[in-house]
């Protein structure tokens, strides 16, 4: 099976309009090597796509018919791959749902590409420009068995569950919602200026890392090991949680906390689903 390197990218950017629709899949485009080749608005993602051929992507991407439906809830999202090597895949997505102030976008390359220091450094000039497009809040570039550890619990439903079979084993993704929490710390991690002040920005000028990079409108960003397939070892583990303790755990979701308290406590005292035993983690007041 093929691993891939994914940035996530949390954002309230909408490309609601064709030039923000054109400018957002012109930057996807850059690099010959990352432009795709196929788009559709779910699987299987058919229809073709170039620089000169993407009038199909910004329909998708504006979504103007569908969200003549739901004015109260516009949204739009374009599905796009790139069938050539290095294989790549992107989920661009933006809305305006009441419930759910963060979007989140996701583009992902195969890691055997990246391998090579020098098309990891090209991958991450990229996504740098993505986020900066985006306009986003919080990103993280993380390998996709990175991903799966830190957010996706897998559990067998206890006896008096009244929606699931109890015995069967069910996974879930959990702490992924940034506006109630911080969904934890990655390989990679961006950090917009609005959370840096939040956070403490002399705590960033003292942090524990291995790459930080200040941009001139305020965010940062920062690696916990020199390279994205590191992460599982004692050293980056240990590196992570440090950066946690830095900037203030009580802003992240743990999932190795969590982990435990559901294995101590799901099936007991009534307990029959492991959200209800999410821990509360601290949340900014958030402009809007």
């Amino acid at each position: 099976m093929t691993d891939y390197l994914d940035l996530n990218i949390y954002s309230r950017k909408c490309f609601n309009t064709r030039e923000s629709a054109v400018k957002l899949l012109e930057t996807i485009c850059l690099c010959d090597e990352f432009t795709p080749d196929r788009y559709g608005w779910f699987e299987p993602i058919r229809k073709p796509f170039s620089r000169e051929n993407m009038e199909g992507a910004i329909e998708a991407l504006l979504n103007e018919q569908g969200n003549e439906f739901e004015p109260d809830t516009p949204n739009g999202m374009v599905l796009l791959k790139r069938t050539k090597k290095p294989k790549c895949y992107y989920s661009a997505e933006w809305s305006r749902y009441k419930h759910f102030p963060f979007e989140v976008s996701c583009y992902s390359i195969e890691v055997n590409y990246v391998k090579k220091p020098s098309n990891l450094e090209k991958w991450l000039d990229l996504n740098n420009k993505l986020i900066n497009i985006h306009e986003a809040w919080f990103a993280s570039i993380t390998l996709f068995k990175e991903e799966m550890w830190k957010n996706r619990l897998i559990y067998v439903v206890p006896k008096g569950a009244k929606d699931e079979i109890p015995g069967s084993e069910v996974q879930s993704f959990v702490g992924t919602k940034l506006n109630e929490g911080i969904p934890g710390i990655y390989w990679g991690n961006y950090f917009n200026k609005f959370y840096v002040d939040w956070l403490g920005r002399e705590k960033f000028e003292t942090l524990p890392c291995i790459r930080k990079e200040y941009f001139p409108d305020g965010s940062v960003f920062f690696t916990t090991a020199e390279y994205p397939w590191d992460w599982d070892t004692e050293e980056c583990r240990k590196l992570q949680r440090q950066v946690m303790e830095h900037l203030g755990k009580e802003a992240f979701f743990d999932m190795e906390t969590f982990r435990q308290t559901v294995k101590e406590k799901l099936g007991k005292n009534g307990i029959t689903d492991p959200e209800k035993l999410l821990p509360k983690v601290k949340t900014p007041k958030f402009p809007f």
